[in-house]
C-alpha cells in the first residue's frame, strides 16, 4: 500500500481546525452553517489522519510476485476487502507483523509466511470472495490472521479450531461460524483433492464454535 505524508493530514487536519473558530460574519444562518460544514471536514480529516496512523503502525507489505500452491497472485485492489482487513488487522492487536494483501482467482484462502524470522505475511484471498458478505469476509480474514499466532502455523482439524477460537477473541465467534459456512457453500469451489478433508474440517469446526463439541488438548 502507498504511503501518506502525515505532514499534508496534520497540515490540513491543523487548518479546519483553525478555520472553525474563522466565522466572523453577520449572517447568523449562514455563519452556522459554515460552521457546521467546517466542523464535519475537520471530523473527516482527523478520523483520516487516524486512518493513517493505524495502517503505518500495523505495517504491510508488498504482495510477492510467486507464492506457492498459486499460479499467480497479485494485489488485491478490492476496497471493501481492503478496509475489513485493515479493521481485523487493528482488532488483532498485532504490531509486530507485516501483511501484504493478495488476491487469487483460485479459490484457496490462506496465509504465508514470506520472511525468513516469521515476522512478515502474504494473505491471499480468492478473488470471488466479493460474493461474501461482509462479516463472511471479516470472519475468513481474522482466522487466517489468527493463523500468525504461534503454534497455529501449520497442523490439521484441531489447530484450525484453536485458530477459530484465537480470531473469535478479535471478531466474535458468531462472525467465525458465518465466514465457515460461507466457505463451505462453496467448497466445489477448492480444487478437488481438498473438497473431501475440507468438508469434513468445516463441518466439525462449526459443530465445535455452535455447540462447544471439542476438547483443546
Amino acid at each position: 500500500m502507498g504511503q501518506v505524508d502525515g505532514r499534508l493530514i496534520l497540515a490540513a487536519t491543523t487548518t479546519g481546525v483553525m478555520n472553525a473558530g474563522l466565522c466572523f460574519c453577520g449572517n447568523a444562518t449562514y455563519c452556522t452553517r459554515r460552521h457546521e460544514e467546517t466542523h464535519m471536514r475537520t471530523i473527516l480529516l482527523a478520523l483520516t489522519f487516524l486512518c493513517v496512523v493505524t495502517v503505518a503502525h500495523a505495517g504491510f507489505a508488498p504482495c510477492p510476485e510467486k507464492i506457492e500452491f498459486y499460479k499467480q497472485v497479485r494485489e488485491s485492489n478490492d476496497e471493501r476487502v481492503s478496509g475489513i482487513f485493515v479493521e481485523v488487522i487493528g482488532k488483532s492487536g498485532i504490531t509486530d507483523k507485516k501483511f501484504a494483501l493478495c488476491e487469487s482467482d483460485e479459490f484457496i484462502p490462506g496465509i504465508f509466511p514470506i520472511s525468513r524470522n516469521l515476522d512478515t505475511f502474504a494473505l491471499v484471498l480468492p478473488k470471488a470472495i466479493s460474493i461474501f458478505s461482509d462479516d463472511e469476509i471479516t470472519g475468513l480474514i481474522a482466522h487466517e490472521i489468527a493463523h500468525t499466532k504461534k503454534p497455529f502455523l501449520n497442523g490439521g482439524k484441531t489447530v484450525e479450531l484453536m485458530t477459530d477460537l484465537q480470531a473469535a477473541e478479535w471478531v466474535g465467534s458468531e462472525t467465525i461460524v458465518m465466514a465457515l459456512r460461507a466457505t463451505l457453500r462453496h467448497i466445489n469451489r477448492f480444487p478437488k483433492w481438498q473438497q473431501d478433508l475440507g468438508r469434513h474440517s468445516l463441518q466439525y469446526r462449526i459443530n465445535a464454535l455452535v455447540y462447544g463439541l471439542y476438547e483443546v488438548y
